[in-house]
Protein backbone atom coordinates (compact mmCIF):
# COMPACT_ATOMS: atom_id res chain seq x y z
CA UNK A 1 0.00 0.00 0.00
CA UNK A 2 1.00 3.20 -0.60
CA UNK A 3 0.41 6.25 1.74
CA UNK A 4 -2.84 7.87 0.02
CA UNK A 5 -4.43 4.19 0.05
CA UNK A 6 -3.57 4.08 3.78
CA UNK A 7 -4.71 7.49 4.53
CA UNK A 8 -7.98 6.42 2.41
CA UNK A 9 -8.32 2.99 4.08
CA UNK A 10 -8.26 4.88 7.44
CA UNK A 11 -10.76 7.54 6.14
CA UNK A 12 -13.06 4.68 5.76
CA UNK A 13 -12.53 3.11 9.30
CA UNK A 14 -9.76 0.95 8.42
CA UNK A 15 -7.37 -0.16 11.39
CA UNK A 16 -3.68 -0.81 11.14
CA UNK A 17 -1.10 -2.08 13.27
CA UNK A 18 2.76 -2.52 12.79
CA UNK A 19 4.43 -5.47 10.95
CA UNK A 20 7.93 -3.84 11.35
CA UNK A 21 10.23 -2.24 8.95
CA UNK A 22 11.91 -5.01 6.53
CA UNK A 23 9.29 -7.61 7.68
CA UNK A 24 12.40 -9.91 9.28
CA UNK A 25 11.86 -12.77 11.44
CA UNK A 26 12.02 -10.60 14.71
CA UNK A 27 12.36 -13.45 16.85
CA UNK A 28 16.21 -13.94 15.26
CA UNK A 29 17.50 -10.60 15.78
CA UNK A 30 18.98 -8.82 18.93
CA UNK A 31 17.14 -6.91 20.74
CA UNK A 32 17.99 -3.57 19.25
CA UNK A 33 17.59 -5.31 15.64
CA UNK A 34 14.05 -5.46 16.92
CA UNK A 35 13.56 -2.40 18.75
CA UNK A 36 15.15 -0.20 15.04
CA UNK A 37 12.72 -2.86 12.89
CA UNK A 38 9.57 -1.92 15.32
CA UNK A 39 10.58 2.24 15.65
CA UNK A 40 10.90 2.39 12.18
CA UNK A 41 7.72 0.63 11.46
CA UNK A 42 5.99 3.55 14.32
CA UNK A 43 8.10 6.17 12.45
CA UNK A 44 6.16 5.62 9.23
CA UNK A 45 3.11 6.06 10.79
CA UNK A 46 4.25 9.03 12.79
CA UNK A 47 5.02 10.49 9.04
CA UNK A 48 1.86 9.84 7.52
CA UNK A 49 -0.54 11.11 11.11
CA UNK A 50 -1.95 7.86 12.04
CA UNK A 51 0.52 7.23 14.96
CA UNK A 52 -1.94 7.26 17.34
CA UNK A 53 -4.64 5.17 15.88
CA UNK A 54 -1.55 2.73 16.19
CA UNK A 55 -2.51 -0.33 18.78
CA UNK A 56 -0.96 -3.81 17.42
CA UNK A 57 1.45 -6.05 16.17
CA UNK A 58 1.38 -8.92 13.65
CA UNK A 59 4.71 -10.26 14.28
CA UNK A 60 6.40 -10.96 10.48
CA UNK A 61 6.48 -14.61 9.90
CA UNK A 62 5.09 -15.39 13.58
CA UNK A 63 8.38 -14.88 14.47
CA UNK A 64 8.95 -13.09 17.96
CA UNK A 65 10.10 -13.23 21.43
CA UNK A 66 10.42 -12.15 24.92
CA UNK A 67 11.98 -9.17 23.77
CA UNK A 68 9.81 -8.35 21.32
CA UNK A 69 7.07 -8.50 23.78
CA UNK A 70 9.15 -6.36 26.34
CA UNK A 71 9.55 -3.91 23.19
CA UNK A 72 6.07 -3.79 22.24
CA UNK A 73 4.85 -2.95 25.79
CA UNK A 74 7.10 0.12 26.32
CA UNK A 75 6.06 1.47 22.61
CA UNK A 76 2.50 1.19 24.17
CA UNK A 77 1.17 -1.73 21.84
CA UNK A 78 -1.93 -2.66 22.91
CA UNK A 79 -1.81 -6.39 21.72
CA UNK A 80 0.17 -8.58 19.76
CA UNK A 81 -0.89 -11.25 16.87
CA UNK A 82 0.84 -14.49 16.36
CA UNK A 83 0.12 -17.07 12.92
CA UNK A 84 -1.03 -19.32 15.10
CA UNK A 85 -4.50 -20.04 13.50
CA UNK A 86 -7.28 -19.27 15.92
CA UNK A 87 -10.31 -16.93 17.45
CA UNK A 88 -9.43 -14.85 19.90
CA UNK A 89 -12.16 -16.28 23.27
CA UNK A 90 -11.66 -15.50 27.25
CA UNK A 91 -9.16 -19.02 27.10
CA UNK A 92 -6.35 -16.62 25.02
CA UNK A 93 -7.48 -12.87 25.88
CA UNK A 94 -5.24 -12.52 28.74
CA UNK A 95 -2.36 -13.27 26.30
CA UNK A 96 -3.03 -10.05 24.45
CA UNK A 97 0.84 -9.90 23.13
CA UNK A 98 0.44 -13.77 22.13
CA UNK A 99 -3.05 -13.80 20.34
CA UNK A 100 -3.98 -16.30 17.38
CA UNK A 101 -5.62 -14.68 14.36
CA UNK A 102 -7.61 -15.72 11.05
CA UNK A 103 -5.53 -15.16 7.86
CA UNK A 104 -7.32 -14.46 4.58
CA UNK A 105 -6.07 -17.65 3.60
CA UNK A 106 -7.85 -19.62 5.89
CA UNK A 107 -10.53 -18.68 3.82
CA UNK A 108 -9.51 -20.23 0.59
Amino acid sequence: LNEGEILEMKKNSMSFGIHSENHRHLGTLSKDEQADEIQQSLDYYDKIGILSDIKSICYPHGSWNNDTIDIVKKKNILFGLTTQTGDISMNNIREKFKLPRLDVKDFF
